[in-house]
């Protein structure tokens, strides 16, 4: 719910706004099924993909594993395309509060960092504020909210 209220308030001429996640509805209108095929056989290419792989077991055994799942997938050679979409979110975009009310009891803080382009970012600002709030040690944002019990974890 949060994902798709924080996607429609972007700049109505970004792609972040005019789609999130589709369903067996969406995908039955006329046209769309084949324009998806179209998509996955052109882009979907083992050498632009990356995979992360989290578990218990052993290494030799994650490794068979992920080697049987993923080995199959196509290497196409694609070439990732610059993308020059315009901003997804604008001045007038920023700056809200959104309070949605949850199906579960759930106490969460999102909080949305609008760079531009981070790729070419030479002053690392996505390095800076990894480290802010990333940081667990003392007299950090999380042992701060700690204190007062609005925290017990930041991911």
């Amino acid at each position: 719910r949060f994902w798709q209220l924080f996607s429609s308030s972007a700049d109505e001429e970004s792609v972040y706004n005019r789609f999130l996640c589709g369903n067996l509805h969406t995908l039955s209108k006329d046209g769309i099924y084949h324009e998806l095929k179209g998509f996955y056989d052109k882009w979907y290419s083992a050498n632009i993909m990356k995979l992360v792989v989290y578990s218990n077991k052993a290494l030799d055994e994650l490794e068979q594993l992920v080697i049987s799942k993923f080995s199959r997938i196509e290497n196409k050679n694609v070439e990732i395309p610059a993308f020059e979409d315009p901003p997804s979110f604008t001045q007038k975009d920023l700056c809200k509060l959104f309070r949605v009310k949850t199906v579960k009891s759930l106490n969460e803080v999102n909080v949305a960092f609008i760079l531009k382009n981070y790729k070419h970012d030479e002053s690392k600002s996505i390095d800076y504020i990894k480290h802010v709030l990333g940081h667990k040690g003392k007299n950090s944002l999380l042992s701060y909210l700690k204190a007062y019990q609005l925290a017990t974890d930041i991911c």
